[in-house]
């Protein structure tokens, strides 16, 4: 395993470039230049008495220099979801933390919210050792209560990850990386920053945010690997041959729809990766090419009683992890996703999925998209976000807000009981999903709660 980490001790590939920066990707870092940095860092770092940092770097080119600087180090690495005050008095515990980041109006790396002054003459000299791999590499995703919760993996197992993946998909190890993706996320951790880092992979360092940027880069280059989310994919509007970019895609369901859009206006066809912050990588599809979800190599499952989704894999502490995915077992390393445990709900003693609603509400022409929750006043009851087609906004135009309602109800009304049809409805523009794409379902409640 120490072979993943020879490029930062040998001197055979420093002529490499291993960061693209600027819009036209005209701009290159050699890995010989970064080495440097990371060396000096090192140094400084190896001064601190701490055992744990956490980082935080916006930008994928400081967060790459932050993160094997710590890591050579010995230290336990904490990544926290974003930089906001809130995240960090709650990840803290009220307890003092060490906090590396990289201060954009100062263009400098900041220990405790101090700057460092690198000393390029200073550099760490220790050499590999097999304790980096066991070092602690703790995210955070969203927990039930709402706040961060704390994910603790091993760097031997993110390392294991890449290689499954490596082996699986072997592309071209000259290939750009981009993403619109954030890399302080699991998911963006592995795909953006730790597999092409490992793999010598150039990466872009600039996040694609916008369809025209995406459109700005696939014409200066033809062929990329694009780390995304449907949130970016399902608003992509420039038609193009986007054939020769390898895409994945994670965090949530690509729809159909999109899926077949993106196929005939961009020729592109969309790697789906399921897992979760607890599992890791699960299982992959090309939802066009076969709807089945397909397990990665190193990768088990079962199905609970309940019709859940169990997964074993050697770099579990436990002997295995349960989810809330609701499947059929079509093989044994094949299953249809059939929506999530926790969205089967009780109303006055009777079940209602709340998937089902949306997937017969999403059938009816005036729908575009939407999603059910259960709220509570004075008794239960079913809301629902809508975002609409062009035809249901031509006709909430011309009917009252009550008449349509109502025939929204009406047509639920052929499958569902009256007392589990929605009671209150909210209109907007899109489904709002938080930086990782997942649905916000805390913002959508907030639109109730008036």
């Amino acid at each position: 395993m120490k072979d993943y980490l020879d490029f930062l001790f040998r001197q055979l590939n420093d002529d490499k470039v291993i960061f693209c920066h600027g819009k036209k990707n005209n701009l290159a870092t050699q890995l010989g230049e970064i080495k440097q940095i990371i060396f000096s860092l090192a140094h400084f770092l190896s001064q601190q008495k701490t055992t744990s940092i956490t980082l935080y770097c916006d930008n994928i080119y400081h967060f790459y220099i932050g993160f094997f600087s710590a890591l050579i180090t010995n230290k336990s690495i904490i990544l926290p979801p974003n930089n906001t005050c809130g995240v960090f008095e709650d990840i803290s515990n009220n307890e003092d933390i060490e906090t590396l980041h990289f201060d954009e109006q100062r263009q400098c790396f900041c220990f405790n919210k101090k700057p460092i002054d690198l000393n390029t003459n200073d550099l760490f000299e220790n050499k590999i050792n097999d304790c980096l791999f066991i070092a602690d590499i703790i995210f955070f995703t969203s927990g039930s209560t709402g706040k961060p919760k704390k994910i603790t993996k091993k760097f031997n197992h993110l390392v294991n990850e890449v290689n499954i993946l490596n082996h699986f998909f072997n592309l071209d190890k000259e290939l750009m990386v981009t993403s619109s993706v954030h890399h302080q996320h699991l998911y963006g951790f592995i795909f953006y920053f730790l597999w092409p880092s490992l793999m010598g992979r150039p990466i872009y360092s600039q996040r694609i945010e916008l369809s025209e940027e995406l459109a700005q880069l696939s014409d200066i280059n033809h062929q990329f690997i694009f780390i995304s989310s449907p949130a970016l994919l399902s608003r992509l509007t420039f038609e193009e041959d986007l054939s020769k970019i390898t895409c994945f895609s994670a965090g949530s369901l690509l729809k159909n729809e999109v899926a077949q859009e993106l196929l005939k206006y961009l020729k592109l066809t969309v790697n789906e990766i399921l897992g979760s912050s607890e599992t890791g990588i699960i299982a992959w599809r090309q939802q066009l090419n076969n709807p089945l979800w397909q397990c990665f190599d190193d990768v088990q499952i079962s199905q609970n009683k309940d019709l859940t989704l169990r997964v074993y894999a050697d770099s579990f502490i436990e002997p295995f992890i349960d989810t809330d995915d609701v499947i059929k077992l079509i093989k044994p390393n094949q299953f249809i996703l059939q929506g999530r445990k926790g969205r089967i709900v009780k109303l006055e003693d009777k079940r209602l999925s709340l998937t089902e609603l949306e997937d017969r509400l999403k059938h009816h022409p005036w729908i575009d998209d939407c999603y059910a929750l259960k709220l509570e006043k004075s008794r239960e009851y079913i809301g629902i976000f809508i975002v609409l087609s062009p035809s249901g906004k031509q006709q909430k135009e011309h009917l009252s807000t009550l008449a349509f309602n109502n025939t929204l109800r009406h047509f639920l009304s052929h499958w569902f009981e009256k007392i589990l049809l929605p009671k209150s409805f909210r209109y907007g523009d899109e489904i709002p999903v938080n930086a990782q794409s997942k649905i916000d379902r805390e913002a959508i409640l907030q639109l109730f709660m008036g």
